[in-house]
């Protein structure tokens, strides 16, 4: 039985500010993608968003009449948040983009860095056009969720997230919680490219369970959860070989729960948007109530776009697919000769008329 769910994504914060819940905020259809803030924002730290990198672009600009827009800070940022706004677009069911999800980016931030993101969300919109901001993240020291909104500001959620080192554990478990509880088909995806990262995109480790263990992947198999691990020229040997380890078992049936990510100085793709579409229409592929919630946008982009991974086959299995059947030699020459037939006559020609020569003038000379 198909669960039917509102099409409408606005956020709305209610009479006077009332604060939503989280739960009110999921609604279906929608991809929440988990990860630190620091390997989110990169090189492009708030802090420098809101100095060097703005403030000093205007002047830049007029000093270097060479090459300065084609490689102003300005440019690069843009170029780096660019897939993220595109993906959020694009997921949405809406119209109107301004306030609604679709496609979330999640993290969490110790208050000094909130403080610094509710001034970026102050720009100039020239300026705050070329990030994209996550949309919903935690304060560490309080535990508060807010959400990123009306007026492109941040509101508080109801929710409270218990503070503690796996903070990002506990956001993903607050997030399938409460998927489970509402019965949506939502999307939750946790990225990251370090040891500790494990402790909230491993499936197995989050929930405590022990990986060798058959049965605990029947526990993790229908989890609405995917995660990708970015593995670069810096990550350690080890580490890369666990992760690869890890992924054969969390793919154990084929489906794509664990992607390991190994990029290069010439990976042009944003890495963590590349991951991000990756997942979604592996998951697109494995579950049929997502595929029907998600927008008709994000389907046909999931539907063409050439997402290679390994040896995995990624063709949505809602998509016609021509098969090549696979025939043997001796059928496909015989196929071929039927199917032209000149050449034929000539291949049998060249073969047949030296065998009737030699025979007839060489083997019988008297003839």
């Amino acid at each position: 039985m198909r669960i039917s769910h509102s099409k409408q994504k606005q956020i709305s914060f209610g009479k006077n500010g009332t604060p939503q819940r989280l739960t009110d905020v999921i609604t279906g259809g929608e991809t929440y993608v988990v990860t630190r803030n620091n390997f989110y924002f990169q090189e492009f730290k708030p802090l420098k968003i809101l100095g060097d990198k703005f403030e000093s672009i205007k002047e830049k600009t007029k000093n270097d009449n060479t090459k300065s827009k084609k490689n102003s800070s300005k440019n690069k940022i843009r170029r780096y948040f660019l897939p993220f706004r595109q993906i959020n677009q694009i997921a949405n069911n809406t119209n109107d983009i301004r306030y609604s999800g679709g496609c979330q980016i999640i993290t969490a931030v110790t208050q000094k860095t909130f403080n610094v993101l509710k001034e970026l969300t102050l720009l100039e919109p020239n300026k705050r056009a070329n990030f994209w901001l996550p949309g919903i993240l935690g304060i560490k020291e309080t535990g508060e969720l807010k959400i990123h909104g009306q007026n492109n500001q941040y509101h508080s959620l109801s929710d409270r997230i218990k503070p503690s080192s796996n903070y990002l554990k506990n956001i993903v478990d607050t997030l399938l919680f409460r998927i489970n509880d509402k019965k949506t088909a939502d999307l939750v995806i946790a990225i990251g490219n370090s040891w500790n990262d494990l402790n909230f995109i491993d499936p197995f480790r989050r929930l405590d369970l022990d990986s060798a263990n058959p049965e605990s992947f029947k526990i993790i198999k229908d989890l609405p959860f995917r995660s990708a691990f970015i593995c670069d020229k810096r990550t350690p040997k080890e580490l890369k070989k666990y992760v690869k380890q890890l992924a054969e078992k969390c793919n154990a049936d084929g489906s794509l729960r664990f992607a390991v990510i190994d990029v290069s100085e010439t990976f042009l793709t944003n890495k963590i948007a590349h991951a991000v579409l990756l997942l979604q229409k592996s998951y697109a592929n494995y579950s049929k109530e997502f595929r029907k919630n998600i927008s008709q946008n994000l389907k046909t982009l999931l539907k063409y776009k050439e997402l290679e991974y390994a040896n995995i086959d990624l063709t949505p299995k809602w998509v016609t697919k021509d098969k090549k059947e696979k025939i043997p030699f001796i059928k496909s020459l015989k196929n071929f000769l039927l199917n032209n037939k000149c050449t034929t006559g000539l291949i049998l020609t060249s073969i047949i008329a030296p065998i009737y020569f030699r025979y007839f003038y060489t083997e019988n000379p008297k003839n």
